[in-house]
């Protein structure tokens, strides 16, 4: 008979913590905690209603909220807050909670991180995306940890295929055609289904004696703009089409923050460490612009993901048939209505 799981979840309230917390709590024998600070989000009061979840609260950068919460877990998944920590405070805390979980007597610790384009790139520093490095830098040092007494694995993610709901959704024009605007040129994003991403998350846990050690880099499929579009209009039958923009029309929301920087509630706006959002984004979208047709700076292993998860979604199209997806925005489909898009 199998051992049951007390699992932690850090970010667990988060639009990428809420289905891996549901994925944990699928068995009715273990136990799920999520360290929350607001524990009247949303999300929370969606987690705190269902079986086998308790909330806890606290910080993720707290030690004693850290301490207490790891405290009797057997299982432990991180996904911090870039845009809140900034680069710098995530790479402490990263490496910090992974060193208080080893002092927990945890069993296995999974980090929800990010692909570093600057060192996939040769160290362009055009490519240097803030809330991408920050957690490849705690992959790369877990990489120097040994696998005893604490075993440990990396799910390395990207944007989520739901974000096609929300920020990265397509505008009606005048006539009525789906216009999927992205600064992407021919270049193309490997989005992820949250879904699948759980079910990924789960069988690291599942599987310690093949994922100890890995850095399982998920995704659903390398998506182009104009495929994007074709694919769209194909199964929906709406008319649509892409058009290449530069990244100020893109995320005009973004840009009114411009020149704010990722992590200065944190750290403090004169922290000379940390990107604008400007900055930041503007990397981001370079980084996808040089991933076209899964030859570029961004790759992943399709075959190693079909046999990890054969019955995952393998297109966006079969993703769009599953969830209903229609080009208009849909706030359910990241669960907090498109906020925190990383988280």
């Amino acid at each position: 008979m199998a051992t049951s799981r007390s699992y932690l979840v850090i970010g667990g309230a988060g639009a990428q913590g809420l289905p891996v917390v549901k994925a944990f709590a699928a068995n009715p024998a273990d136990t799920v905690r999520v360290l929350t600070r607001t524990p009247t989000s949303p999300n929370a009061v969606i987690l705190s209603a269902l079986p086998n979840i308790t909330l806890s609260l606290g910080s993720a950068t707290s030690e004693s909220s850290l301490r207490s919460t790891l405290s009797g877990t057997s299982h432990v998944f991180v996904n911090l807050n870039s845009f809140a920590l900034g680069q710098k405070a995530e790479i402490y805390w990263g490496m910090r909670i992974f060193e208080l979980a080893l002092e927990a007597g945890v069993s296995h610790y999974v980090w929800s991180g990010l692909d570093s384009a600057l060192r996939l790139s040769g160290y362009d520093e055009a490519l240097r995306c803030g809330h991408y490095e920050g957690k490849a830098k705690v992959t790369e040092w877990m990489q120097a940890q040994p696998q005893q007494p604490m075993k440990w694995s990396v799910l390395t993610t990207g944007p989520y295929a739901e974000m096609l709901g929300a920020l990265h959704r397509p505008k009606r024009d005048g006539d009525g055609v789906y216009v999927f605007k992205a600064p992407l040129g021919e270049g193309a994003v490997p989005y992820i289904h949250l879904d699948d991403l759980a079910l990924y998350a789960r069988w690291l846990f599942d599987h310690p004696e093949e994922s100890a050690g890995m850095d399982l880099q998920v995704a659903t499929e390398h998506v182009g703009g104009r495929y994007l579009a074709e694919t769209f209009e194909r199964v929906t039958g709406k008319k649509a089409r892409y058009e290449a923009v530069a990244v100020e029309e893109h995320m005009p929301k973004e840009w009114q923050m411009g020149d704010v920087k990722l992590g200065a509630e944190y750290e403090g706006e004169g922290d000379e460490t940390l990107l604008t959002f400007r900055e930041n984004f503007s990397a981001f979208w370079r980084i996808y612009q040089r991933s076209a047709g899964n030859e570029g700076v961004l790759r992943r292993d399709y075959e190693l993901l079909d046999r990890v998860l054969p019955g995952r979604v393998r297109t966006i199209g079969e993703w769009m048939v599953k969830v209903g997806y229609t080009g208009d925005e849909h706030k359910l489909l990241l669960n907090n209505g498109g906020e925190g898009i990383f988280q």
